[in-house]
């Protein structure tokens, strides 16, 4: 689960949203929330360390966190035996959500529907909980369940504080001898916790269509809606319609993580723009690959920390970390046996005999930061023959790191300058750019890179 804001300490929690919810998050704090929690796929998931399409190697089997296959057992019916009684979640369920439950029981009996709704129904009602008065809630509903999750987000926060169904739609190939209709949207339920909710339509206006373009200016009599004075356009676009064409995210996008359900970032810009401000608490409980963290950070919504996830596994904080870069380049090492390093960059180096550089990657979890930290670094830099070395930290390098840093100088890559060391802190990975020099042609790890014997070395350092 992720928080993130820019007047208090933001946070990606690791573990049970609805305990974290309960015990970590504040009454009327948040002004956002979205989530997409996924229903019947029949997959597991590696919620925001999945490493791009298991290039980390030796990570996979380290990093699962969630199985979206829902049966009726001791969690669920701890769910729905809480709620019913009223102590599971701090915000007391409404008596119409109580009754909603039973008949669902009633008429879905114990299996994975009821389950799932089950652990649903709990999450939302803490959710209401913690959104401010002035807040809105995106529910991004899988087919199977979006008319269940309809009554319960009606129950929660109110028929009236229904505000819009919102079809996200796309395009894709049909399936051969497929027998009925390509599914190409997905449903998103609305909903403010108030009538006074934030709504910033001027910041997502929809391009006008070529024949109002060509009406503009345009007096005429027939012009019903305008009666009979010109037709003014808005600057930015049309008002913004309740369904949106935004392409998903392809395996060959520079966005792709690698998780099956990963939303595209354009459609969460969309509902970060129009329901928040700069500064706002904005909350996904779900939080997937962590796409709606990476919007809310390039869109003023920060994001400072990963206590938890470190505290929970160290192991799972350093693949993140790796996973943030350019995992093509960069691989994760195996938990054990790893001399001090957590990431591999090789890189092609004309100017040297192998015609292969190497740079190293180490990742610090603890809290505090100090100068023997670039120390430790330099002794594997030397150790593993390498050129140059990367170093992520929590907080920001100490003066003493930075002078312990800039002893080591630089190397040169294609005549071109890089430091020996570079720091990065974790709020850096979520930048839209990180401030990181690497070399451009970098190799796999794995693999002996195919070069050719002759080969022209005009660009070797001088």
């Amino acid at each position: 689960m992720a928080i993130m804001t820019g007047q208090w300490k933001n946070k990606l929690y690791f573990g049970d949203n609805l305990d974290i919810l309960r015990d970590k998050v504040p009454d009327n704090s948040v002004d956002l929330i979205y989530l997409d929690p996924p229903f019947k796929s029949g997959k597991n998931y590696n919620i925001i360390f999945q490493p791009s399409a298991g290039k980390i190697k030796g990570a996979t089997a380290q990093i699962e966190t969630f199985k979206d296959t829902w049966v009726w057992g001791i969690e669920a019916e701890r769910n729905y035996d809480g709620l019913i009684k009223g102590n599971i979640t701090k915000e007391t369920p409404s008596q119409k959500l109580i009754e909603l439950m039973k008949s669902m029981r009633n008429y879905l009996d114990e299996y994975s529907m009821m389950a799932y709704l089950s652990m649903m129904a709990t999450r939302l009602l803490e959710m209401r909980r913690v959104l401010k008065d002035t807040g809105s809630i995106y529910l991004h509903c899988d087919p199977t369940a979006s008319h269940y999750l309809k009554l319960l987000m009606d129950a929660v926060f109110g028929v009236d504080n229904f505000r819009n169904e919102i079809s996200w739609c796309y395009s894709r190939p049909s399936a051969p001898r497929q027998k009925q209709l390509s599914r190409v949207h997905e449903i998103i339920f609305w909903y403010s916790k108030s009538n006074q909710w934030q709504f910033y339509p001027d910041n997502i206006r929809q391009p006008y269509s070529a024949k109002s373009l060509e009406r503009e200016g345009y007096a005429g009599f027939a012009s019903k809606m305008t009666k009979g004075k010109p037709v003014e356009l808005k600057r930015g676009g049309k008002f913004p319609e309740d369904w949106v064409y935004i392409p998903p995210v392809k395996g060959n996008s520079k966005e792709y993580m690698g998780y099956q359900t990963q939303k595209p970032e354009k459609l969460l810009e969309r509902i970060v723009k129009a329901s928040s401000n700069e500064g706002n608490v904005v909350l996904d409980p779900f939080c997937g690959c962590g796409t709606t963290v990476a919007v809310a950070e390039r869109l003023g919504r920060r994001w400072n920390s990963a206590e938890k996830l470190v505290e929970k596994n160290p192991f799972q904080f350093q693949i993140w970390c790796i996973s943030k870069l350019d995992v093509d380049a960069i691989h994760s090492q195996r938990k054990t046996g790893d001399k001090g390093v957590d990431g591999i960059i090789n890189f092609h180096d004309p100017s040297k005999k192998s015609q292969v550089g190497k740079g190293i990657i180490q990742v610090k979890g603890t809290k505090e930061v100090s100068p023997s930290m670039v120390r430790d670094l330099k002794g594997t830099m030397k150790s593993q023959s390498a050129d140059m070395g990367i170093l992520i930290t929590f907080k920001k390098p100490t003066q003493g790191m930075v002078e312990e840093a800039t002893k080591e100088g630089f190397f040169v890559y294609f005549r071109k300058k890089m430091p020996r060391i570079q720091f990065l802190i974790v709020e850096d990975l979520f930048k839209p750019y990180i401030p990181l020099e690497i070399p451009s042609v970098c190799l796999s790890n794995y693999k002996k890179p195919i070069i050719k014997k002759k080969q022209h070395n005009f660009f070797n350092a001088e």
